[in-house]
């Protein structure tokens, strides 16, 4: 299994809260907009899992990015989750 595989197969197991996840995607969208800037890529309807596993690498520090680093690291696995679910489509 990749780095972080169990830590990502435990969020995506979770019961994800929709309502909680839109409130927190507002902070998201407000850079990853249907129309996001050049370089910033849109996350609207990417699979679930792929949304999880780029927070859990932001998180992590396997992946770089000053301002996605800090944004995952307040993150718990609940809010992935939820941001995942409200966010993305369905795995």
């Amino acid at each position: 299994m990749t780095p972080g595989g169990d830590e990502i197969a435990g969020i995506l197991a979770l019961e994800p809260d929709l309502g909680y996840g839109a409130y927190l995607a507002s902070d998201c969208t407000s850079c990853h907009a249907d129309a996001a800037a050049e370089g910033i890529p849109r996350i609207r309807d990417l699979p679930a899992g792929t949304i999880v596993a780029a927070l859990v690498d932001y998180r992590r520090g396997a992946r770089q990015h000053q301002v996605m680093e800090t944004i995952a690291r307040r993150l718990g696995d609940e809010e992935i989750a939820a941001l995942a679910a409200f966010l993305g489509e369905a795995d």
